[in-house]
């Protein structure tokens, strides 16, 4: 038993999110653009807790709200030329009085040699 505990434990930090270091093309060209921001629609905290208060027995508790967006190159940012003739999407979030802003997607191909990146300001 304690060798399947083991065997999780290191699956689980092999398998999970790898994060690359590094500084994206467009902050090392000062090709930062915000004239396309999104801003998320404002929750109301006091409604959330409350919902939160009649939640049934078993039930996680809450960590986050997710809102259903469907964004996409094709609606949504704006694209920049780099001078070595690549191509940059760029599209900002904001979520006023958010304590973390966090991503799910799917569907998301990154050309060969491409790179994607997810940063605050």
């Amino acid at each position: 038993m304690k060798q399947l505990v083991m065997i999780m434990i290191i699956l689980q930090f092999a398998l999970s999110q790898q994060t690359q270091e590094g500084i994206p093309y467009s902050q090392i060209h000062g090709m930062i653009n915000n004239d396309h921001t999104i801003t998320l629609p404002e929750l109301n905290h006091d409604v959330l807790l409350e919902e939160d208060m009649f939640r049934g027995m078993g039930t996680p508790y809450r960590y986050g709200y997710k809102h259903e967006v469907q964004y996409s190159p094709e609606n949504a940012g704006i694209f920049i030329e780099t001078n070595d003739g690549g191509m940059i999407w760029q599209i900002r979030f904001i979520s006023r009085h958010a304590y973390a802003i966090s991503f799910e997607y799917n569907n998301l191909q990154s050309p060969v040699g491409g790179k994607i990146y997810i940063y605050t300001p």
